[in-house]
């Protein structure tokens, strides 16, 4: 188990990047095949004095075509005197056993992983850029996600045959476009900051073992009303290697 130091990201940063394969698509329709995708994750939180500059960062990956970026919030910043209202502590477990599995023995923020292989400063542009780079060159064994919105509150679920050999989890993602929060503790007191795709929900769904599957998955699994962006990830337990994902826009205007 790795121990919870709560070291300042002044003065301790790491970082990462998860690259994907993916598809793509709209409210209503199938996706249609697009280029692979590298999906940056990063761990981060609004009383965090330098996180600013990492999210700053990821909104410009976000704008790209070839990256679907993440933003996880912990909550393990809540003792600086401001519970960031994104935080979860689904996400701190999350960040905990990309640490595990990295040999990592502390948190912190700003923090990215990239394709459950790779990473680096989260705040460090050149250097993500070059860990996405890496991804997409080192990517071997990917699975075609098909993600479809099937009905006003339901999605289909495709994973086509492949000769895997092991097991990877299909794991639901919710998240929001953007949110913009007026900071009233901890290190950003008085500042108003914009997240963009922020999580807020994450499901191990089920277990896929490289035969061919279907299923419907109703939008009452995830939890709130405003649905905005749902995805889909194929990873190895244990954050590992991710082998596909695929998201699709749920907003009723897309």
């Amino acid at each position: 188990m790795v121990s919870k130091l709560f070291f300042a990201p002044s003065k301790v940063l790491a970082a990462g990047v998860v690259a994907l394969a993916a598809l793509a698509g709209s409210t209503g329709h199938a996706q249609g095949l697009r280029q692979q995708l590298t999906v940056v994750e990063l761990y981060t939180s609004l009383a965090c004095s330098t996180c600013p500059p990492a999210d700053d960062v990821l909104s410009e990956f976000a704008g790209r075509d070839d990256v679907l970026a993440l933003s996880f919030h912990v909550d393990y910043w809540d003792y600086a005197g401001y519970a960031d209202p994104y935080g979860d502590v689904a996400f701190t477990d999350r960040q905990e056993r990309y640490l595990e599995r990295f040999g990592i023995n502390y948190m912190l923020t700003p923090q990215v992983f990239v394709d459950g292989k790779f990473e680096g400063v989260g705040n460090d542009k050149p250097k993500l850029e070059a860990l996405i780079k890496s991804a997409a060159d080192e990517r071997l064994n990917s699975v075609e996600v098909r993600l479809a919105r099937i009905a006003e509150r339901e999605v289909n679920i495709t994973l086509p045959s492949m000769e895997y050999g092991g097991q990877a989890e299909v794991i639901l993602v919710r998240y929001d476009v953007t949110h913009t929060t007026h900071v009233t503790g901890g290190d950003n007191e008085g500042r108003l900051l914009t997240n963009v795709n922020v999580v807020r929900q994450v499901i191990v769904h089920s277990l896929w073992k490289g035969d061919p599957i279907s299923f419907d998955v109703p939008l009452e699994r995830l939890d709130g009303d405003d649905l905005q962006y749902y995805a889909v990830i194929v990873q190895e337990p244990g954050q590992g290697p991710v082998l596909g994902a695929s998201y699709i826009d749920l907003r009723e205007d897309a």
